[in-house]
């Protein structure tokens, strides 16, 4: 019985660092944007909501990904605010193609 435990907490480990590894690769961590960045964001988002588009557009990112995507007007930038599953399946579909 020890040894399916131990075995589960080892599998557990190995799965948590492949996962750690992944996030690395796919995820910058950056900077909160200035004040005046977010300002110039303002007419295409809420005040709460243009720190993030900010931050997203001026990291050059494909996607804000984002269930509220009505909160953000991106047609006049180079980014798309979109649901969480529509990017997962543009991916999956992106992968598929290779």
């Amino acid at each position: 019985m020890h040894t399916q435990y131990s075995h589960r907490i080892e599998r557990s480990d190995d799965v948590l660092r492949a996962f750690q590894k992944i996030v690395n690769r796919a995820l910058d961590v950056v900077d909160r944007p200035t004040l005046d960045v977010v300002q110039s964001y303002r007419p295409y988002a809420a005040w709460s909501d243009a720190p993030h588009l900010a931050c997203a557009s001026e990291h050059t990112c494909r996607y804000l990904v984002t269930y509220n995507v009505s909160d953000y007007d991106t047609s006049n930038l180079d980014i798309e605010a979109a649901e969480p599953g529509t990017v997962v399946r543009r991916v999956r579909t992106t992968l598929a193609d290779l």
